[in-house]
């Protein structure tokens, strides 16, 4: 019984050796990334010129800034493009250098609807991927409107009684 009891000890002290040393090596890299995920000194701008008619070629932007500078070179800059409900349509599509940290892309939407347009930048060991809904045709125009603002219509009485016609 002697053996036990002077093993217990032992045991706790190491338990909890190996359990510090598992948790720093958990958190050791968290400084690289910001509470979005992203590298904090990494900024992308993404524009989407909206709304848009169907079959019309809609202009596709992104603005990339390292530390507060134009990017001079991405490894990779695409748009990936998916009607809202269906992410398994995605469809990519490369984006060419304008200018130092502007790359640019043009897309025909074949169809009306919610559209999200994702841009992919990677430089480095660097990579963001914002991502914009947008609306292609008159009806998703409203839609998109009533998403972003559920409480339009009923909002105002509840806001003190201001009555918008």
């Amino acid at each position: 019984m002697t053996m036990n009891v002077q093993s217990t000890p032992l045991r706790h002290i190491l338990t909890l050796g190996l359990l510090a040393l598992l948790l720093s090596g958990c958190t050791s890299n968290t400084d690289r990334r910001d509470a979005d995920g992203f590298a904090p000194h990494l900024t992308v701008d993404l524009k989407v010129t909206a709304p848009a008619e169907a079959g019309t070629e809609v202009p596709l932007s992104v603005e990339v800034k390292k530390s507060g500078q134009p990017l001079a070179q991405a490894d990779k800059a695409e748009f990936v493009i998916w009607p809202e409900s269906h992410p398994d349509q995605a469809v990519t599509v490369p984006a060419s250098q304008q200018s130092p940290g502007l790359y640019a892309a043009r897309y025909a939407f074949s169809a009306e609807g919610l559209y999200i347009v994702q841009s992919r930048v990677a430089a480095a060991d660097l990579e963001a991927m914002p991502a914009k809904r947008i609306a292609i045709g008159p009806a998703a125009v409203e839609q998109l409107a009533q998403l972003e603002h559920p409480d339009q219509k009923d909002g105002a009485a509840a806001s003190g009684g201001e009555h918008h016609h």
